[in-house]
């Protein structure tokens, strides 16, 4: 479960090499694990699972609550691609899977 003040934000993209489709999904929860909001998208071209799992991190940083003042922090690789979103009003967004893209 996130820690307190905090969200956490779990994606994941599928993607068929056969067909070249794929398909999003999002979820967002509260600290205290309550459902906040999802997103599911099919994706109907698609190049790579890489591309997949991508199209699904975007995803679910939309659903990041507006004026927040959000910081990112990635959890898992990016094939489990999940993050926290801590919920800190003075605290820029900053990149921390890529550190010095700040």
């Amino acid at each position: 479960m996130p820690e307190e003040g905090t969200l956490k934000i779990n994606v994941d993209g599928a993607f068929s090499q056969e067909s070249g489709t794929g398909a999003t999904g999002a979820v967002l929860r509260g600290n205290s694990g309550n459902f906040l909001a999802t997103s599911a998208r099919w994706l109907e071209s698609l190049g790579s699972a890489l591309l997949a799992e991508a199209e699904a991190l975007w995803d679910g940083v939309q659903l990041i609550p507006e004026g927040i003042g959000e910081r990112i922090k990635c959890r898992d690789g990016f094939s489990k691609a999940s993050f926290v979103v801590e919920q800190q009003k003075e605290t820029p967004v900053r990149d921390h899977c890529n550190p010095g893209h700040n």
